[in-house]
């Protein structure tokens, strides 16, 4: 899908039927609260060029310049304005990526999963 609403270029490929749990560890910046998430959507925005989400899609992907990973969860499972924000939580972060490690992805494309901060884009 294209985003024509923007001054950005991007298009989103969302990943069919996710579902992952990631637990905080209460180690990061912003939350010291211990919980076990789940996760029910993600998707990957391509910034400025189509060609790399039909790569994406037909698993001959090769390189990408900068994509941005969402993954979400319901206000009921994280309330960001009671618990904190997750941001450097270390075992979420692991969580994930041990999740999509799970769904096949190559060690060097999980090794590129980070965070940003609070949403923030490059």
């Amino acid at each position: 899908m294209k985003n024509k609403n923007s001054e950005y270029n991007f298009y989103i490929f969302k990943f069919p039927s996710f579902k992952a749990a990631a637990a905080t560890y209460g180690n990061g910046l912003w939350s010291d609260r211990q919980k076990t998430i789940k996760h029910n959507r993600a998707d990957i925005n391509f910034f400025n060029d189509n060609s790399l989400v039909k790569e994406f899609e037909s698993g001959k992907f090769k390189a990408l310049n900068f994509a941005e990973l969402r993954v979400y969860f319901t206000k009921k499972d994280w309330d960001t304005n009671q618990h904190g924000i997750i941001y450097t939580d270390k075992n979420w972060i692991k969580d994930i990526k041990s999740h999509f490690k799970h769904l096949g992805y190559s060690a060097k494309s999980i090794k590129e999963i980070e965070y940003s901060e609070a949403g923030a884009r490059r």
